[in-house]
């Protein structure tokens, strides 16, 4: 007999209970071998493999497989993740700030009754992530030393690191709350017991959506430049819309790092006087791995700034043609932004050309060819 789905169903709850049954049924529980053998029959084996475990949780919802489980969960309205317990909205908010922010990499350290996320200028607590990340905002009202308990203990879970040997873990996590719906690979790393390092790596983005108003499908490009352009309140310059445009197809075209592209474009409006080196900055996000906090810095440089400034796209491509100094690349950006005397710009020229010299790559295609056979 099956069981029916929640009205609001959570597809990584159903993963755990699919982990859970495996678990139980290396175990040798009697019921757990009991609901295997009724679902996959003779195909069940000595050691049950989280496929199956998956297929088997699928059924008894009455769906013929786990894609078609997870397809059946996706036509379904979003969920409200307010129902969810109060550490697992934690834990989903920390992955959801990340991928927003794009942090592909970070460390989630414990210290006493905090969790502190590193990876940005400053570690911050796991509360001032969730709040500055405008997630969920009055969770961090609620923060305990026995929900910094929780929580830790739930990404342990998340990731199958319980086992105090294990050292490398996975998480799976469908960001379907909101359009248009991701999927994530995250490699959870234990560093010590007190740090876990994550790597998150887009695996899946459904890219269409129909319209409310016109029936038409629009890109997720084409969403994001309707509310930028809706944001800034009156018509966009001809070269901030020009910039929007191209930013938009970056952002289409993007497999990571959507957060931080989607979060240059709104500089847009008031940073026409830099427009292309947010362009290019975006452009660079969309198509590498890597230096995108660098990136993101130097866009809000060009935003702020209310006179063009020829260094910024050149820096900005150096700091994905480096792979290390982003902070002096930065630090140039900001100085070259605020010469204001031939003198002052002089020296900042000189000391971009030191800083390409010590380039890893020759030029944005050397970099992008190595990146190709990485």
């Amino acid at each position: 007999m099956s069981t029916s789905l929640p009205d609001r169903p959570s597809l990584d709850h159903l993963r755990h209970q699919a982990r859970d049954l495996q678990r139980s049924y290396g175990e040798g529980e009697s019921l757990a071998r009991e609901r295997v053998r009724d679902r996959l029959g003779a195909n069940a084996q000595a050691k049950l493999k989280l496929s199956q475990a998956q297929c088997v949780i699928a059924r008894e919802y009455g769906f013929p497989s786990w894609r078609k489980l997870r397809e059946g969960i996706a036509a379904q309205p979003f969920s409200k993740e307010e129902d969810d317990p109060l550490h697992v909205r934690y834990a989903s908010s920390l992955l959801i700030t990340a991928v927003d922010w794009g942090m592909l990499e970070f460390v989630l350290r414990r210290q006493e009754d905090e969790l502190l996320m590193e990876g940005i200028e400053e570690d911050l607590s796991l509360p001032g992530v969730i709040q500055a990340g405008g997630h969920h905002e009055s969770l961090w009202r609620e923060w305990s030393a026995e929900l910094a308990d929780q929580v830790w203990e739930r990404l342990l879970v998340m990731a199958e690191l319980t086992d105090p040997a294990a050292t490398e873990g996975m998480i799976r996590f469908t960001l379907s709350c909101r359009y248009p719906s991701t999927e994530w690979n995250i490699a959870v790393s234990r560093l010590a017991s007190d740090r876990l390092g994550f790597e998150l790596e887009l695996d899946r983005v459904n890219t269409l959506q129909p319209s409310a108003t016109t029936g038409k499908r629009l890109t997720p490009g084409q969403r994001m430049a309707a509310k930028i352009r809706e944001g800034a309140g009156c018509p966009l310059s001809p070269g901030a819309e020009e910039a929007l445009q191209k930013v938009t197809a970056c952002y289409d075209a993007a497999m990571m790092h959507r957060g931080v592209i989607r979060r240059m474009g709104t500089l847009l409006p008031v940073g026409y006087a830099n427009a292309d080196t947010v362009v290019c900055c975006a452009q660079l996000a969309g198509t590498f791995g890597y230096h995108t906090k660098a990136l993101m810095d130097i866009a809000r440089i060009a935003a702020d700034c209310d006179h063009p400034c020829p260094e910024l796209p050149h820096l900005a491509e150096l700091a994905v043609r480096r792979l290390s100094g982003t902070r002096d690349a930065v630090r140039l950006a900001r100085e070259a932004a605020a010469a204001q005397s031939t003198a002052e710009r002089a020296r900042v020229q000189g000391e971009i050309a030191e800083f390409e010299a010590g380039a890893e790559y020759a030029t944005i295609d050397e970099a992008l060819s190595q990146q190709e056979v990485v």
